[in-house]
């Protein structure tokens, strides 16, 4: 069932969608294991992935679209007083633990700049507002002080 006025869903939320889902997949095994088959889990993948999906097409077209703003309101009405804060599983925590956090910075401005993961090398500072922007001008905006003036405006994140 498809709506012809509604937009596809993006290839970055299927990617999220996905990355998600394997997170929350991960973080049942011991459930699994006591208390599900192989093939109810099987059929309980689909449906984690597909909601999330969902509720992240919903998020990306909540501004353009009302149906998207009503389904995540909806969605918010049904989450009950009850539940707990979503806090960080411990096997994330540890991932922090035990590796550490390379500084890279960029060889024109000397800012933090972090490889985008687009596969073409492209290196993005990240900015005094915590934004991500390509120009070595641009990243050293900080609201009421402008930009850092001595800045070539044509500069771009370079390792």
């Amino acid at each position: 069932m498809t709506n012809a006025g509604m937009p596809p869903l993006s290839e970055p939320d299927k990617t999220l969608a996905v990355l998600i889902a394997m997170s929350v997949r991960n973080a049942l095994e011991d459930f699994h294991v006591e208390h599900l088959s192989d093939q109810q889990m099987a059929q309980m993948n689909p449906i984690v992935r597909d909601a999330i999906a969902t509720a992240l097409h919903a998020r990306t077209n909540a501004l353009r679209h009302r149906a998207a703003l009503k389904y995540l309101e909806f969605q918010n009405r049904l989450v009950p007083d009850y539940w707990e804060e979503p806090k960080l599983l411990d096997e994330y925590i540890e991932y922090w633990e035990m590796i550490p956090e390379a500084e890279t910075v960029c060889t024109r401005c000397g800012r933090r700049i972090v490889d985008v993961g687009d596969g073409q090398s492209r290196w993005t500072h990240l900015s005094a507002d915590g934004g991500m922007n390509v120009g070595c001008r641009a990243a050293s905006f900080v609201a009421g002080a402008g930009w850092d003036e001595s800045l070539d405006r044509g500069w771009k994140a370079r390792l």
